[in-house]
């Protein structure tokens, strides 16, 4: 069961590294950069954007795994592909309560999507703070 769970945790790892790796390298370039100041505890320009990597890390492997989900499961009528192709049984177990569950997935991922978005925007822009909380107690 330990496998399981390393294979779940693994794509967004190796997810979230990329694209960390990304936003620093290229964050810069689009003004997402917070420079030091009297209440900043950096010395020197620091990269910010890392909730986007997050985001990716986290929404991106739930997504693509939703969505296989839905090509296998959704299409197995008249699916040569989908037919031929067997779940493992952990995953065919479960396969209803997954589909039933989408739409609270999904739900979820739009409320981290819209948290992201104002990250990004207070990142480069800077917005004030009862703007952040109004959008945040929203989500």
């Amino acid at each position: 069961m330990s496998w399981l769970i390393v294979g779940s945790m693994l794509p967004a790892l190796l997810v979230t590294w990329a694209a960390g790796y990304l936003v620093r390298r290229w964050g810069p370039r689009f003004g997402l950069v917070d420079q030091p100041g009297h209440r900043k505890v950096h010395e020197a320009a620091t990269p910010t954007g890392g909730g986007l990597a997050i985001w990716l890390g986290i929404v991106g492997p739930l997504a693509l795994g939703q969505l296989v989900l839905w090509l296998l499961l959704a299409g197995r009528e008249g699916s040569p592909v989908a037919e031929s192709i067997r779940l493992p049984e952990f995953i065919a177990a479960h396969s209803a309560g997954l589909l039933q569950e989408a739409p609270t997935l999904w739900t979820m991922l739009a409320g981290g999507t819209v948290l992201m978005l104002l990250g990004l925007v207070d990142d480069r822009w800077g917005l004030g703070w009862k703007t952040r909380l109004a959008v945040q107690f929203a989500v």
